[in-house]
């Protein structure tokens, strides 16, 4: 995903919540409420996201926390997200201001008497949930002061989770009592304290002895009223040091069907618990993982599991990070969206993951990572699969989102004969790993190992590329190494909170990106950290998963070299980068030499033909989409970089692109910015525009070497990459597979598919492909081959040609592939009349045709038109046009000697038609006549002078 816009980098930021501006977002009346008393809240709907801005209705949905003054766990949460029914409804104030008045005690039900309400958490929405107001992505909380008798903690800290101390250490206690009160201490429920009167601060020190969780509880009483605050503990065990039992790694090992270890890789930590369902989420000696003699891993080995069950679990570190391990295959996503997990709405509608295991009450907010032994093994069908070379690589990018109705990859894989109709052998993939939320381009990568719910189970994965390769289809899944979101547990081991980035000892990522377009955090590739992970990743997907290779999202980004804001820096050659890459190579081909690793480099041409010659040969998205657009357009376009021999590659190393998932659609640029012209050609008409498409196809797979779609292009997608926002989810459009114009659109493409499968078209000699694509608006291209010549020619622009030399690289018969009709050129300098858009792909040899219709082009000689029927010679000489030729279309027009009578002027073009108005000139009144041309399109034109008995004629040429 290239994001090389800054405007679209602050879209992403203000979506994303990576603003570090305080912004107030509400306010309440009174200022410091309680939690037993009437309280206005006022939201600004112009702060934080600006998500509701102008909503004509906005909806409170909200919920209290209990576990602590800095906690975050709503409960008792009050409003239904989607449904205009009332609950929470605010009163608009204005100014993009709403209101609702609330007494917390009576708004959320269901809170125990005698429970302190610690804050108030919230979100906005308007009537259908589809825009949401937040504090830049995070969720609103208002603190409340106790009420009447109350306690607040100074130190320690409180918040959702236990306090955690070492073996030998104490726990200051410093709290403030609202009211002068007799205030008791109990530790797990002793009396451990003589009790205090008539206090209104008690600090005293603790020292817990018992290994474990335990609370330590203050009660204090007034006359009237009775109290008792809780603070959690956990004094953790001695800690065990012991090394890495042989054959362990980083992540789950499976030792048998119901033992387990886990490693987590944790350098500069102190201590981690893994709790989970395995041991009832307790902090005990029994979760608390061992660490290696250097420090750097923490291990656990986890007995008794009952083999094929699922167990949630998660990683607490340091007392302070809950987080969860990196390589788990499965995560359960518990973030809150609205009222619900993220997991939740993984069904509704359609059954995309069965029986998907609920997000475990026990496990804090966000994630949990799922263990399970004795999983089932999964059968290929195929196991000997051959990848296409490199040269005849035929690509169809989609995404499962957007593919089909249902989003899913069963349903996608109803599709694969769609696919193989068209002639694809290579489907690439847009990220199937996790990525947060459901709803995602799949560019905010959150874990490597575990392919996204969303669109369905692992096994339904497997099944898709075990079948695609029954059909003789690659399967490559696009891999975003170069960042990764928030919730990835290498970046939320290691954050800086104060600066809101990955902190300087993070073993793995930068605290800022070394390159002006990193969107997320941003991966150090010369760490021997991330070289490991990085490793692991590559090989899990193509030992586990079978893929045929990687699409590497902005390949550019692996690089340590800061270049800062300065872009051209960062695309020069940079030598570090290459190493990194023939390294990631090298481990990718030791596992299968034949795996693609195709790179979103976009670099200057030295690095990537480096790389795209070394070894195996990597593979270099091409992107041509910019000369496409102005070509389908009607405009100019250099259409030669497409072909990986203009950059003097020795291999087919660049997979050319008219579109993809990251550029503006052809057929909506063409239908709204397309030119028109002669005889009613206009391109931003349907019909048009789609025979536009196929003129583009024509060109595009005729020139050698791998080539990719995006999904739909072969029926003429023309939705708006931006329609909706650029990542957002795009209409599938069914009726775009009845429709014959689009129909004809996607059989052309086929037929075209198909003509690369000549040995012609596969020819790897760079000395016989010649091509004139950068010349204007009529191109060719010419192969010349020993089982037969091409040659391929193309009016680009929206007015007929009159006068085109045909440039067959013979003479002889020559064979129009789509039509069938033949042309014998005795000359190659004989000239042919083009009509505005057409095209032919002419072959030396005759081959089959395709399905009559797609091109119904007819080639036409071109007749020269005689204008100059009796020219006076004398006459003609006495008249002289200047400039000419001409850049701005304005000639002169002056006689040397006097013309008494009055003369008229016509201008016609090349075919004899008349082309411009007349003129009249009485050279006595006026010496010098102008001529204004500028509104013709460039060429040559004949200006016919005659005074009524003499006629003269002038050839002029407008550049």
């Amino acid at each position: 995903m290239r994001t090389y816009f800054k405007k679209i980098i602050t879209a992403l930021f203000a979506i994303f919540g990576f603003s570090t501006q305080a912004q107030v977002i509400v306010t309440t009346i009174p200022a410091n409420p309680t939690d037993s008393e009437e309280i206005t809240i006022t939201y600004d709907a112009t702060q934080g996201g600006g998500g509701l801005m102008n909503a004509t209705s906005v909806y409170m949905h909200s919920g209290v926390i209990l576990s602590g003054q800095s906690g975050t766990d709503w409960s008792n949460v009050v409003g239904t997200w989607a449904m205009d029914n009332g609950i929470g409804k605010m009163t608009s104030a204005g100014n993009n201001k709403w209101q609702i008045k609330i007494n917390p005690r009576t708004y959320y039900s269901g809170i125990a008497a005698g429970s302190r309400i610690f804050r108030l958490g919230m979100v906005f929405r308007n009537a259908d949930g589809t825009k949401e107001g937040k504090n830049n992505g995070a969720d609103i909380f208002i603190d409340l002061k106790p009420t009447g008798l109350g306690l607040t903690f100074k130190s320690p800290q409180i918040t959702g989770n236990p306090i955690f101390i070492n073996q030998g250490s104490t726990i200051e206690i410093n709290a403030d009592i609202s009211q002068a009160a007799t205030v008791s201490v109990f530790d797990n429920n002793t009396k451990i304290s003589t009790d205090l009167t008539n206090v209104t601060n008690i600090t005293f020190t603790f020292k817990p002895a018992t290994v474990g969780a335990g609370f330590l509880r203050i009660v204090s009483s007034t006359a009237t009223q009775t109290i008792a605050d809780t603070l959690r503990y956990v004094l953790n065990p001695t800690q065990i040091t012991e090394a890495l039992p042989a054959g362990i790694q980083d992540g789950i090992n499976y030792l048998n069907n119901t033992t387990a270890i886990l490693v987590l890789a944790a350098p500069l930590k102190k201590f981690v618990y893994a709790i989970g369902e395995f041991n009832n989420w307790q902090y005990s000696a029994n979760s608390f993982m061992k660490k290696t003699p250097d420090g750097n891993r923490f291990w656990l080995q986890i007995n008794n599991l009952v083999a094929g069950q699922e167990y949630a679990f998660q990683y607490f570190v340091d007392g302070e990070i809950r987080t969860n391990e990196p390589y788990a295959e499965k995560i359960l996503d518990g973030f809150r969206n609205g009222g619900k997990y993220n997991d939740e709405f993984i069904n509704e509608g359609i059954t995309r993951y069965p029986n998907l295991k609920t997000f475990p009450v026990n496990a804090s907010a966000g994630y949990a990572s799922i263990l399970q032994t004795a999983k089932p093994v999964y059968n290929w069908k195929v196991t000997n699969f051959k990848k296409p070379e490199k040269h005849d690589m035929v690509v169809y990018e989609l995404i499962f989102r957007d593919f089909t109705p249902e989003s899913t990859i069963k349903a996608a894989m109803a599709r694969l004969q769609y696919l193989k109709d068209l002639g694809i052998n290579v489907i690439e993939l847009m990220p199937v790993n996790e990525f947060s939320g459901n709803d995602s381009w799949g560019y905010n990568p959150t874990f490597y190992f575990a392919p996204d719910k969303y669109y369905g189970s692992d096994r339904d994965l497997k099944d898709f590329i075990d079948k695609a390769h029954e059909m003789g289809m690659a399967v490559v899944i696009d891999m975003v190494l170069n960042q990764a979101d928030r919730a990835f547990p290498m970046v939320e081991m290691y954050w800086d909170k104060a600066k809101n980035q990955p902190a300087a000892n993070n073993p793995w990522f930068n605290t800022v990106a070394t390159h002006p377009f990193s969107v997320f955090y941003d991966f150090n590739h010369e760490s021997e950290w991330t070289k490991s992970f990085v490793k692991r990743v590559n090989e899990y997907w193509v030992k586990e998963y079978k893929v045929d290779g990687y699409r590497f999202d902005l390949s550019k980004g692996f690089t340590q070299k800061n270049t800062g804001e300065n872009e051209p820096a960062w695309s020069a050659y940079d030598a570090s980068r290459v190493a990194i890459w023939k390294r990631i190579a090298d481990e990718i081909w030791a596992i299968d030499q034949t795996t693609y690793i195709i790179l979103e480099h976009l670099s200057v041409n030295q690095e990537e033909q480096e790389l795209g010659e070394y070894k195996n040969g990597m593979i270099f998205w091409g992107n041509v989409n910019g000369d496409f657009k102005n070509a389908t357009a009607g405009r100019n376009g250099n259409l030669n970089w497409t072909y990986y021999g203009t950059r003097g590659w020795k291999q087919a190393g660049v997979l050319s692109y008219m579109e993809s998932h990251d550029e503006e659609r052809l057929m909506f640029n063409a239908l709204q910015n397309g030119l028109s012209g002669d005889n009613g050609y206009n391109i931003r008409t349907l019909g048009t525009a789609l025979e536009k498409m196929k003129q583009a196809a024509a060109f595009f797979f005729a020139i050698p070497g791998p080539k990719l779609i995006w999904q739909f292009g072969e029926v003429g997608y023309d939705i708006s990459i931006n329609d909706g926002g650029r990542t957002n989810r795009k209409p599938y459009k069914a009726a775009y597979f009845t429709e014959p114009s689009r129909l004809s659109l996607y059989k052309t493409y086929q037929a075209l598919i198909k003509l690369r499968q000549q040995e012609a078209f596969r020819t790897l000699d760079l000395s016989q492909v010649n091509l004139a694509l950068n010349s204007g608006s009529i191109k060719r291209m010419t192969i010349k081959h020993t089982t037969m010549n091409v040659h391929v020619i193309g009016n680009f622009s929206v007015y007929d040609v009159a006068e085109y030399d045909i440039q067959t690289p013979n003479t002889g018969i020559w064979y129009d592939y789509f039509t069938g009709d033949t042309i014998n050129v005795k000359d190659i300098n004989e000239k042919l009349t083009m009509k505005a858009g057409e095209w032919h792909i002419l072959t030396s040899v005759p081959l089959t045709k395709p399905e009559a219709g797609l091109s119904t082009w007819k080639m036409q000689r071109f007749v020269p038109v005689v204008v100059m029927s009796f020219e006076d010679e004398i006459f003609s000489k006495n008249l002289n046009i200047f400039p000419n030729p001409s850049k701005d279309g304005i000639f002169k027009l002056k006689a040397e000697n006097n013309i008494n009578n009055t003369m008229l002027i016509k201008v016609f073009d090349i075919a004899g038609r008349e082309v411009m108005n007349r003129y009249t000139w009485k050279q006595l009144n006026n010496p010098t006549l102008s001529i204004d041309l500028q509104t013709l399109k460039a060429g040559m034109y004949f200006i016919e002078i005659t005074d009524g008995k003499l006629k003269a004629v002038k050839k002029v040429v407008k550049e």
